[in-house]
């Protein structure tokens, strides 16, 4: 049979996925430098103020509270207003005119016996000492999260749980001046969860964003937070979790599946001409020649789909996308494409994707799967 529309699908990873990568910046995870029970200011351009005033009590390096895997953290105690804040080197600095990603793990473990009352966020100025300083900015109060839109908090009506580490990510759009916010916790989430959109800057700048802030404070008690891995994407929205992606432990987990040398990713074991991390990432064997392609059931002229293989994306924490292209030049995502998980068998999840209608009546199409 002769199909109408020829088609070539690509598995197209190595770009876009080290892209999603490259584009996070470590601002600390507080491995490195650090003295556990000493304070964390002064080291890597941290500082601890309360007002103009020195606070670096506040602030103390400490083991991960779960034991979760984290190793050191920082606690923030809260026995009144104060500030634990960093500037941050040019190429972490959100500039105007640029969307970025500030990302950061956070840990409340208990609600008693005061709420917690913490502001994160970042700010045009390069030591933040007070709330003013704020312009994207959110609050975990109690066990609520209020976004800052201009003058006021926002409840967002999202109940984050206590007793377990909470992934934030904040995507600061610095030329409209307002932010997205996403959250994932272990509890019951698999991916990032948008809590609030399209909130204010607090005051409006037309300046970069230079500096990540804490201010750490409790309404009638002593009421203690830990954070953890600060990252950066200066560049674009980036809802990948920064820790296992810079960690590999997705990919040092796929690889104790298989026997044979897969230390490198870039490098091909069995020959085939697809590197050991694409074979991650599209769910084929890296010790099999013969697994080359994901390709499972072949695209279908009279459905306009096709079926193919890729690592679970809760363990890879890539998106995958569909791209088409009628002269192997110029590629077009198709963004009304369903992506439709039917199985998944030992991480490995099995796909069918339908392309648009709108694509679909091109006499020729070419298709490229990416990741990012």
């Amino acid at each position: 049979m002769t199909l109408k529309k020829p088609l070539i699908i690509t598995a197209t990873t190595a770009i876009l996925s080290n892209n999603s990568i490259a584009q996070w910046s470590k601002t600390d995870d507080f491995e490195n430098g650090f003295t556990q029970g000493s304070s964390p200011a002064g080291i890597n351009g941290w500082v601890s103020k309360q007002g103009l005033n020195d606070a670096a009590g506040n602030a103390i390096v400490t083991d991960d509270p779960l034991n979760s895997g984290r190793g050191i953290t920082v606690r923030l105690d809260a026995p009144s207003s104060w500030a634990f804040s960093k500037t941050l080197p040019p190429q972490e600095q959100i500039a105007e005119g640029s969307t970025g990603t500030f990302f950061f793990e956070v840990f409340f473990p208990t609600n008693s016996p005061a709420p917690f009352n913490l502001n994160v966020g970042m700010s045009d100025d390069s030591i933040p000492t007070t709330f003013t300083n704020f312009e994207s900015q959110i609050r975990f109060f109690g066990q609520d999260i209020f976004p800052r839109s201009g003058g006021n908090f926002i409840d967002t009506t999202y109940d984050f749980p206590i007793g377990t580490w909470l992934k934030v990510w904040m995507v600061i759009d610095n030329t409209n001046d307002t932010t997205n916010m996403y959250v994932q916790s272990p509890v019951g989430e698999t991916s990032p969860t948008l809590v609030a959109t399209d909130y204010d800057f607090r005051n409006g700048t037309t300046s970069p964003l230079i500096s990540a802030t804490f201010i750490q404070s409790s309404t009638n008690g002593n009421q203690s937070v830990y954070i953890d891995n600060v990252y950066v994407d200066p560049t674009s929205e980036n809802l990948t979790d920064p820790v296992t992606l810079l960690s590999g432990d997705d990919y040092s987990l796929w690889a104790s599946n298989f026997s044979g040398d897969l230390t490198d990713p870039n490098a091909d074991l069995d020959s085939d001409g697809v590197s050991n991390n694409d074979e991650r990432v599209f769910g084929t064997d890296p010790t099999n020649p013969a697994s080359l392609h994901s390709l499972t059931a072949p695209f279908s002229p009279q459905n306009n789909s096709f079926t193919y293989t890729r690592r679970d994306p809760t363990l890879s924490q890539l998106k995958y996308s569909i791209w088409t292209s009628s002269d192997l030049q110029n590629w077009i995502e198709d963004t009304a494409a369903t992506q439709t998980p039917l199985s998944i068998t030992n991480d490995i999840q099995t796909v069918q994707t339908t392309l648009s209608a709108a694509v679909s009546t091109s006499p020729k199409i070419f298709i490229q799967i990416r990741t990012n």
